[in-house]
């Protein structure tokens, strides 16, 4: 059974560390300029003023307890140009590569909306990266609007 719930992140930080190494191999570029350095505390932190939540995906014979097989994570709080807004900015989703067969990705990001939806969010943002077109493919399926292009250039001296 693939279960899907809200969890305090000091509960599954621990689970979510031994999986978010998995990720960054996947889907990271410019690894030789970029190391992985997650601020773990920040989440901590984000968490403890409650702009943090975190949706899991778990594969459990009995439920709730179970293997965490994937995450959404979002930031929520105001957006610095609308004020009276609550949006949840995605800060990563995950879901292992067995589980991304049949509809267990979309069950997860419409249980993100609606747990999102219940805690005052008006407006989700997510990025997907085009070397993952999956992902991009899977929030047109589910209705998310294409807004803009998101570039990034490496600094480097």
């Amino acid at each position: 059974m693939i279960a899907f719930q809200l969890e305090a992140w000091p509960d599954v930080a621990e689970e979510i560390k031994a999986l978010a190494l998995l990720q960054y191999e996947e889907i990271a570029l410019d690894r030789e300029a970029i190391p992985y350095d997650p601020d773990w505390n920040y989440y901590s932190q984000a968490h403890a003023i409650g702009r943090l939540k975190v949706v899991t995906v778990r594969h459990s014979i009995t439920y709730p307890v179970g293997r965490l097989v994937g995450w959404y994570g979002a930031l929520v709080m105001p957006h610095p140009h609308y004020r009276s807004t609550l949006f949840a900015f995605q800060d990563l989703f995950y879901l292992l590569p067995e589980y991304r067969r049949g509809t267990t990705a979309a069950r997860l990001f419409v249980e993100a909306e609606q747990m999102l939806r219940a805690a005052g969010v008006k407006c989700a943002i997510s990025i997907s990266k085009d070397h993952m077109p999956g992902a991009a493919a899977l929030l047109d399926r589910l209705g998310w609007r294409r807004v803009g292009v998101m570039h990034t250039k490496l600094l480097l001296p």
